[in-house]
């Protein structure tokens, strides 16, 4: 049976954990989740998480990078990192988009995303 755990990842102890969908808990530390392959519902390689968006204690987006080839020509996007799944079976990371979506997002902007952050910090107090 293909068991797929439904990740929202978030930030505990200093290790990323993931609340699945089924009863019981995992904890997955970043520099595990950095680095890996992501792959679409096929299985097919579409990007690699190079970072993660953490705000406060929520893991907020994974950056992808996604396109060129051997780290030329590729762009980061952000994704949610609700949207990441891990696969037992094979020890991966997946996410319900084809490689051409995660191409049609626009670019990850580092000062975009933190003045986004700092106006809803503002917005919440």
């Amino acid at each position: 049976m293909n068991q797929r755990l439904m990740a929202i990842v978030v930030m505990a102890g200093g290790a990323l954990t993931t609340s699945v969908a089924f009863a019981h808990h995992e904890a997955f530390k970043a520099s595990e989740v950095i680095g890996k392959t992501l792959h679409d519902p096929r299985g097919e390689a579409i990007g690699e998480v190079e970072d993660l968006v953490i705000e406060n204690d929520n893991v907020l987006s994974a950056v992808v990078s996604v396109g060129g080839t051997l780290g030329v020509g590729d762009k980061l996007v952000a994704v949610p990192a609700r949207q990441l799944m891990y696969v037992h079976e094979n020890d991966t990371w997946e996410i319900q988009m084809t490689k051409a979506q995660l191409e049609a997002l626009p670019k990850f902007d580092e000062a975009v995303m933190k003045r986004e952050v700092a106006d809803s910090d503002r917005v919440l107090r």
